[in-house]
Protein backbone atom coordinates (compact mmCIF):
# COMPACT_ATOMS: atom_id res chain seq x y z
CA UNK A 1 0.00 0.00 0.00
CA UNK A 2 2.55 2.38 1.06
CA UNK A 3 4.36 2.34 -3.16
CA UNK A 4 7.72 2.35 -1.58
CA UNK A 5 7.29 5.53 0.62
CA UNK A 6 6.52 6.12 4.31
CA UNK A 7 3.68 8.45 4.73
CA UNK A 8 3.22 8.25 8.42
CA UNK A 9 5.18 6.13 10.81
CA UNK A 10 3.64 4.19 13.91
CA UNK A 11 5.86 5.74 16.83
CA UNK A 12 3.35 6.01 20.26
CA UNK A 13 1.69 9.30 19.62
CA UNK A 14 2.99 10.85 22.59
CA UNK A 15 5.45 10.13 25.63
CA UNK A 16 3.18 11.54 27.64
CA UNK A 17 0.16 8.76 26.61
CA UNK A 18 2.50 5.52 26.29
CA UNK A 19 4.23 6.36 28.84
CA UNK A 20 8.20 5.61 29.18
CA UNK A 21 7.96 2.66 26.79
CA UNK A 22 10.53 0.05 25.39
CA UNK A 23 8.82 -1.68 22.16
CA UNK A 24 8.00 -4.95 22.97
CA UNK A 25 9.13 -8.35 21.48
CA UNK A 26 7.02 -9.02 18.42
CA UNK A 27 7.47 -12.25 16.59
CA UNK A 28 6.84 -11.32 12.94
CA UNK A 29 6.00 -14.70 11.81
CA UNK A 30 2.44 -13.74 13.58
CA UNK A 31 -0.28 -12.23 11.14
CA UNK A 32 -0.08 -8.53 11.55
CA UNK A 33 -3.79 -8.22 10.59
CA UNK A 34 -4.49 -11.06 13.21
CA UNK A 35 -2.89 -8.80 15.79
CA UNK A 36 -4.67 -5.82 14.64
CA UNK A 37 -7.74 -8.14 15.05
CA UNK A 38 -6.88 -9.09 19.02
CA UNK A 39 -6.19 -5.80 19.80
CA UNK A 40 -9.75 -4.82 19.13
CA UNK A 41 -10.47 -7.88 20.96
CA UNK A 42 -9.09 -7.12 23.79
CA UNK A 43 -10.15 -3.58 24.06
CA UNK A 44 -13.68 -4.78 23.73
CA UNK A 45 -12.98 -7.08 26.64
CA UNK A 46 -12.55 -3.78 28.50
CA UNK A 47 -8.02 -4.89 28.38
CA UNK A 48 -7.29 -1.78 27.12
CA UNK A 49 -4.21 -1.52 28.84
CA UNK A 50 -2.96 -5.17 26.82
CA UNK A 51 -4.85 -3.65 23.36
CA UNK A 52 -2.36 -0.26 23.68
CA UNK A 53 0.65 -2.32 24.62
CA UNK A 54 -0.09 -4.39 21.85
CA UNK A 55 -0.49 -1.82 19.59
CA UNK A 56 2.82 -0.48 19.99
CA UNK A 57 4.30 -3.78 19.38
CA UNK A 58 3.33 -3.92 15.97
CA UNK A 59 4.80 -0.36 15.02
CA UNK A 60 8.42 -1.74 14.59
CA UNK A 61 7.42 -4.40 12.01
CA UNK A 62 4.93 -2.36 10.37
CA UNK A 63 7.63 0.35 9.47
CA UNK A 64 9.73 -2.23 8.28
CA UNK A 65 6.90 -3.00 5.88
CA UNK A 66 6.00 0.41 5.04
CA UNK A 67 2.61 -0.43 5.64
CA UNK A 68 0.32 2.67 6.10
CA UNK A 69 -3.09 0.94 5.65
CA UNK A 70 -2.15 -0.78 8.72
CA UNK A 71 -0.30 2.29 10.43
CA UNK A 72 -3.72 3.93 9.59
CA UNK A 73 -5.42 0.93 11.87
CA UNK A 74 -3.27 1.24 14.51
CA UNK A 75 -3.83 5.14 15.12
CA UNK A 76 -7.64 4.23 14.67
CA UNK A 77 -8.03 1.75 17.44
CA UNK A 78 -5.16 3.84 19.62
CA UNK A 79 -7.17 7.13 19.30
CA UNK A 80 -10.63 4.57 19.85
CA UNK A 81 -8.45 3.56 23.49
CA UNK A 82 -7.27 7.13 24.79
CA UNK A 83 -11.04 8.61 23.91
CA UNK A 84 -12.67 5.65 25.96
CA UNK A 85 -9.49 6.39 28.37
CA UNK A 86 -10.75 10.17 28.29
CA UNK A 87 -7.05 11.16 27.14
CA UNK A 88 -8.33 13.18 24.39
CA UNK A 89 -4.99 14.79 23.67
CA UNK A 90 -3.83 11.72 22.92
CA UNK A 91 -6.91 10.50 20.79
CA UNK A 92 -6.50 14.24 18.91
CA UNK A 93 -2.88 13.25 18.09
CA UNK A 94 -4.18 9.62 16.60
CA UNK A 95 -6.86 11.99 14.54
CA UNK A 96 -3.96 14.48 13.68
CA UNK A 97 -1.41 11.29 12.19
CA UNK A 98 -4.67 10.25 10.23
CA UNK A 99 -5.58 12.84 8.61
CA UNK A 100 -1.68 13.58 7.64
CA UNK A 101 -1.06 9.98 6.24
CA UNK A 102 -4.51 10.48 4.23
CA UNK A 103 -3.71 13.92 3.06
CA UNK A 104 -0.43 12.57 0.78
CA UNK A 105 -2.85 10.16 -0.51
CA UNK A 106 -5.65 12.35 -1.59
CA UNK A 107 -3.52 14.01 -3.52
CA UNK A 108 -2.98 10.54 -5.83
CA UNK A 109 -5.87 8.63 -4.87
CA UNK A 110 -6.20 6.59 -8.09
CA UNK A 111 -7.30 2.80 -7.48
CA UNK A 112 -10.62 1.34 -5.83
CA UNK A 113 -8.37 0.09 -2.66
CA UNK A 114 -6.44 3.57 -1.89
CA UNK A 115 -9.86 5.42 -2.48
CA UNK A 116 -11.47 2.37 -0.10
CA UNK A 117 -8.90 3.31 2.59
CA UNK A 118 -9.14 7.10 2.40
CA UNK A 119 -13.03 7.16 2.63
CA UNK A 120 -12.80 4.33 5.67
CA UNK A 121 -9.96 5.91 8.24
CA UNK A 122 -11.43 9.71 6.66
CA UNK A 123 -14.56 8.28 8.63
CA UNK A 124 -12.87 6.78 11.69
CA UNK A 125 -11.26 10.02 12.11
CA UNK A 126 -14.31 11.64 12.24
CA UNK A 127 -15.96 9.39 14.18
CA UNK A 128 -13.11 10.03 17.19
CA UNK A 129 -13.56 13.75 16.57
CA UNK A 130 -16.92 13.70 17.71
CA UNK A 131 -16.43 10.82 20.26
CA UNK A 132 -18.51 7.97 18.39
CA UNK A 133 -15.70 6.02 18.23
CA UNK A 134 -17.04 3.64 20.81
CA UNK A 135 -20.35 3.01 19.55
CA UNK A 136 -18.76 2.94 15.52
CA UNK A 137 -19.98 -0.76 14.95
CA UNK A 138 -23.40 -0.60 16.34
CA UNK A 139 -26.61 -0.62 14.76
CA UNK A 140 -27.98 3.60 14.57
CA UNK A 141 -31.04 2.53 15.64
CA UNK A 142 -29.36 1.72 19.05
CA UNK A 143 -27.84 5.06 20.05
CA UNK A 144 -28.83 7.39 22.43
CA UNK A 145 -30.26 10.76 21.46
CA UNK A 146 -26.40 12.15 22.17
CA UNK A 147 -24.90 9.59 20.03
CA UNK A 148 -27.34 10.50 16.72
CA UNK A 149 -26.01 14.24 17.50
CA UNK A 150 -22.44 13.30 17.39
CA UNK A 151 -23.19 10.91 14.13
CA UNK A 152 -25.01 13.80 12.36
CA UNK A 153 -22.04 15.77 12.90
CA UNK A 154 -19.87 13.00 11.21
CA UNK A 155 -22.02 13.09 8.70
CA UNK A 156 -21.97 16.26 7.87
CA UNK A 157 -17.97 16.87 7.95
CA UNK A 158 -17.52 13.60 5.60
CA UNK A 159 -17.74 15.60 2.07
CA UNK A 160 -15.18 18.70 3.52
CA UNK A 161 -17.93 21.16 3.14
CA UNK A 162 -18.03 25.00 2.15
CA UNK A 163 -20.95 25.52 4.08
CA UNK A 164 -22.43 23.97 6.57
CA UNK A 165 -26.13 24.10 8.38
CA UNK A 166 -26.48 22.44 12.03
CA UNK A 167 -29.66 22.57 13.63
CA UNK A 168 -29.34 22.03 17.51
CA UNK A 169 -26.28 20.42 17.07
CA UNK A 170 -25.42 20.03 20.69
CA UNK A 171 -28.68 18.40 22.38
CA UNK A 172 -27.67 15.63 24.44
CA UNK A 173 -24.20 16.31 24.59
CA UNK A 174 -22.06 15.80 28.03
CA UNK A 175 -20.00 18.99 28.73
CA UNK A 176 -16.78 17.90 27.86
CA UNK A 177 -18.25 16.70 24.22
CA UNK A 178 -19.57 19.94 24.27
CA UNK A 179 -16.48 21.61 23.98
CA UNK A 180 -14.88 19.49 21.96
CA UNK A 181 -17.82 20.03 19.36
CA UNK A 182 -17.45 23.82 19.29
CA UNK A 183 -13.19 23.05 19.12
CA UNK A 184 -14.03 21.01 15.83
CA UNK A 185 -16.02 24.56 14.71
CA UNK A 186 -13.39 26.63 15.40
CA UNK A 187 -10.88 24.63 12.91
CA UNK A 188 -14.05 24.59 10.56
CA UNK A 189 -13.94 28.06 10.42
CA UNK A 190 -10.14 28.85 10.37
CA UNK A 191 -10.14 26.95 7.62
CA UNK A 192 -12.80 29.14 5.59
CA UNK A 193 -15.95 26.98 6.39
CA UNK A 194 -19.11 29.02 6.60
CA UNK A 195 -21.27 27.14 9.91
CA UNK A 196 -24.95 28.30 10.32
CA UNK A 197 -26.34 27.11 14.08
CA UNK A 198 -29.71 27.10 14.54
CA UNK A 199 -30.34 26.86 18.36
CA UNK A 200 -31.94 28.00 21.64
CA UNK A 201 -28.77 26.88 24.02
CA UNK A 202 -27.93 30.80 23.51
CA UNK A 203 -25.41 30.91 26.90
CA UNK A 204 -22.81 28.43 24.96
CA UNK A 205 -22.67 30.29 21.87
CA UNK A 206 -21.31 33.65 23.34
CA UNK A 207 -17.70 33.31 22.71
CA UNK A 208 -18.42 31.05 19.67
CA UNK A 209 -20.18 32.83 17.25
CA UNK A 210 -19.06 35.50 15.16
CA UNK A 211 -22.39 36.75 14.09
CA UNK A 212 -25.99 36.29 15.54
CA UNK A 213 -29.11 36.31 13.92
CA UNK A 214 -32.08 36.83 16.01
CA UNK A 215 -35.55 35.40 14.38
CA UNK A 216 -38.91 35.31 15.52
CA UNK A 217 -41.93 33.43 12.93
CA UNK A 218 -39.58 33.43 10.47
CA UNK A 219 -38.54 36.65 10.68
CA UNK A 220 -35.23 38.76 10.92
CA UNK A 221 -35.57 41.16 13.89
CA UNK A 222 -31.67 41.54 14.57
CA UNK A 223 -28.46 40.79 13.11
CA UNK A 224 -24.66 41.33 13.76
CA UNK A 225 -21.86 40.66 16.09
CA UNK A 226 -22.56 40.05 20.14
CA UNK A 227 -21.10 43.73 20.74
CA UNK A 228 -23.14 45.08 17.59
CA UNK A 229 -26.46 43.82 19.37
CA UNK A 230 -25.46 45.41 22.89
CA UNK A 231 -25.04 48.56 20.99
CA UNK A 232 -28.62 48.29 19.46
CA UNK A 233 -30.15 46.89 22.20
CA UNK A 234 -28.99 49.50 25.12
CA UNK A 235 -29.58 47.38 27.41
CA UNK A 236 -27.49 48.07 30.84
CA UNK A 237 -24.41 46.77 32.31
CA UNK A 238 -24.22 45.68 36.06
CA UNK A 239 -20.93 47.15 37.60
CA UNK A 240 -19.98 45.78 41.15
CA UNK A 241 -17.18 45.81 43.21
CA UNK A 242 -16.22 44.33 46.87
CA UNK A 243 -13.74 46.44 48.48
CA UNK A 244 -11.42 45.38 51.53
CA UNK A 245 -12.19 48.91 52.87
CA UNK A 246 -14.70 50.97 52.89
CA UNK A 247 -15.47 52.71 49.41
CA UNK A 248 -16.00 56.71 49.48
CA UNK A 249 -18.82 58.55 48.00
CA UNK A 250 -19.78 56.88 44.95
CA UNK A 251 -22.59 58.54 44.32
CA UNK A 252 -26.49 58.33 43.95
CA UNK A 253 -26.41 55.87 40.79
CA UNK A 254 -23.97 53.42 43.38
CA UNK A 255 -26.22 50.84 45.13
CA UNK A 256 -24.84 50.05 48.76
CA UNK A 257 -24.88 46.06 49.06
CA UNK A 258 -22.97 45.89 52.67
CA UNK A 259 -19.58 46.52 54.38
CA UNK A 260 -16.92 47.50 51.05
CA UNK A 261 -19.79 46.65 48.63
CA UNK A 262 -21.90 48.48 45.83
CA UNK A 263 -22.94 48.17 42.92
CA UNK A 264 -24.73 50.38 39.43
CA UNK A 265 -26.12 49.77 36.50
CA UNK A 266 -25.36 52.07 33.67
CA UNK A 267 -25.68 52.16 29.86
CA UNK A 268 -23.46 50.37 27.35
CA UNK A 269 -21.30 53.26 26.17
CA UNK A 270 -21.07 54.94 29.58
CA UNK A 271 -18.75 51.85 30.97
CA UNK A 272 -15.40 53.08 30.30
CA UNK A 273 -16.41 56.72 32.08
CA UNK A 274 -18.17 54.66 34.95
CA UNK A 275 -15.03 52.70 35.94
CA UNK A 276 -11.96 56.03 35.07
CA UNK A 277 -14.06 57.28 38.07
CA UNK A 278 -14.13 53.74 39.94
CA UNK A 279 -10.71 52.45 39.41
CA UNK A 280 -8.64 55.10 41.33
CA UNK A 281 -10.67 53.79 44.88
CA UNK A 282 -9.69 49.93 44.18
CA UNK A 283 -6.54 48.31 45.35
CA UNK A 284 -5.27 45.62 43.55
CA UNK A 285 -6.85 42.98 46.13
CA UNK A 286 -10.42 44.63 45.14
CA UNK A 287 -12.97 42.70 43.11
CA UNK A 288 -14.58 44.02 40.14
CA UNK A 289 -17.21 42.58 38.03
CA UNK A 290 -18.82 43.44 34.84
CA UNK A 291 -21.50 42.16 33.76
CA UNK A 292 -22.81 42.77 30.38
CA UNK A 293 -26.31 41.69 28.74
CA UNK A 294 -26.10 38.15 27.67
CA UNK A 295 -27.68 36.49 24.46
CA UNK A 296 -30.61 35.11 26.61
CA UNK A 297 -30.91 38.58 27.99
CA UNK A 298 -30.59 40.03 24.27
CA UNK A 299 -32.95 37.79 22.66
CA UNK A 300 -35.39 37.84 25.36
CA UNK A 301 -35.56 41.77 24.70
CA UNK A 302 -35.63 41.79 20.60
CA UNK A 303 -38.35 39.51 20.84
CA UNK A 304 -40.30 41.55 23.39
CA UNK A 305 -39.57 44.39 21.50
CA UNK A 306 -41.32 43.13 18.24
CA UNK A 307 -43.80 41.81 20.29
CA UNK A 308 -44.50 45.70 21.05
CA UNK A 309 -44.72 46.81 17.90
Amino acid sequence: MGAGRRVCRTRPPSRRFAGPHRWPSYDAAVSISGELQRARQLALAAKEEAAKELLLSLGPEIERQDRDDLALEVFAQLGEIYLNRTAYDGTQECVRRIEDCLAKYSKNSSGSEVEHMIAHYSLRAHFLRVGLAAAAHRRIGAYSKGMRQRLGLAQALIGAPDILFLDEPTTGLDPGLRRGFYEILGQLRDRGVTVLLSSHALSELQGNVDRVLVLNRGSLIADGSLSALRDLAHLPVRISVRAAHSLAELGPDWQKLGEGCAARLCEFGDKLTVLKTLLPQLDPADTLEIDEPSLDDLYAHFLGEEAGQ
